[in-house]
């Protein structure tokens, strides 16, 4: 598994800070970024792993 994409929704952002937060203190995350919203619509999050 290379990719995991976290749907948090769009609410008022507070799971995504959280998430993006604890992905930028993992060491085997070679980076996250916003998913494309064509796919996932808002409020997802694709992680890409080392």
């Amino acid at each position: 598994m290379h990719e995991i994409v976290f749907i948090h929704g769009m609410g008022n952002g507070v799971l995504r800070k959280e998430i993006h937060r604890q992905l930028s203190r993992n060491k085997d995350i070679k980076f996250f970024e916003d998913a494309r919203k064509e796919k996932f619509g808002f409020g997802a999050t694709l992680v890409r792993l080392k």
